[in-house]
């Protein structure tokens, strides 16, 4: 894994979805050696391309573009029940009008074709595979592809398509884990990691509750080969994410 990266040290940040990650964050721990990335699973194209582009401004580092995988599925939810429920509850805590806006997930299909025509050095996903084609895509751009497994049987699937690293996600990861099975036997993230490399030969990140060099090189000895922190990054003066208030002692 540092041979295919170059990481000095072993380290890569989460991508952190939803607005925390900024380019500034990402340019930051690339600069400092490791492997910065961005979570824009909730990026339009025309964001996804300006993000890139002030990334490539601040750094000629490895930095990694994540992506979800989009869920395949015909199923149409009822959601008048939780609606009430949420009305009430908004009721008791607001005086404005209770309101859902409704949300459409960026086309996917258009953020790979931003990744391709940008060509960046790193794409990584979860919540499931592309097509092998697709995979393949990148790897004639010499693109690098790491996909998240939290089983060792997702990991396999990954080997088989043929990603060049797996990103193994314990139950002790925060936010949201990148399962893709019909099952999750939350496994701890040293099970994962040891059951993992019975299974695979690819090299594997490990992620979840990892959040200083002591529990990062235990992970080492596990069958990692880097390790993935997110919380750690939340803090600092590059992420985007809101400041906890400010509680008067009197």
């Amino acid at each position: 894994m540092i041979g295919i990266f170059n990481l000095r040290p072993p380290i890569t940040q989460a991508p952190l979805a939803g607005g925390i990650t900024t380019p500034e964050l990402v340019a930051t721990v690339s600069n400092a050696g490791a492997l910065g990335s961005l979570g824009a699973g909730y990026m339009t194209p025309h964001e996804l391309r300006s993000a890139i582009k002030k990334i490539k401004s601040l750094t000629n580092k490895p930095f990694n573009i994540n992506l979800f995988i989009p869920e395949k599925t015909n199923l149409e939810y009822d959601l008048s029940p939780m609606k009430e429920l949420l009305a009430t509850l908004w009721q008791e805590l607001s005086d404005t009008p209770f309101e859902i806006s409704s949300f459409s997930p960026p086309s996917f299909d258009k953020q790979v074709q931003v990744i391709l025509e940008e060509n960046i050095p790193i794409f990584s996903f979860t919540f499931g595979i592309p097509s092998p084609s697709l995979i393949e895509l990148f790897k004639q751009q010499n693109i690098l592809v790491c996909g998240t497994a939290t089983t060792p049987e997702e990991a396999e699937q990954l080997e088989k398509v043929g990603v060049d690293a797996i990103v193994c996600q314990g139950q002790e990861a925060g936010g949201h884990r990148g399962n893709f099975s019909s099952y999750d036997p939350l496994y701890s993230l040293a099970t994962l990691l040891m059951l993992t490399r019975e299974k695979v030969k690819t090299p594997l990140i490990a992620a979840g509750g990892i959040m200083n060099g002591k529990s990062s090189a235990a992970t080492f000895l596990l069958g990692a080969c880097a390790a993935q922190l997110r919380t750690a990054f939340l803090t600092t003066t590059e992420s985007d994410a809101s400041p906890p208030p400010i509680k008067k002692l009197f």
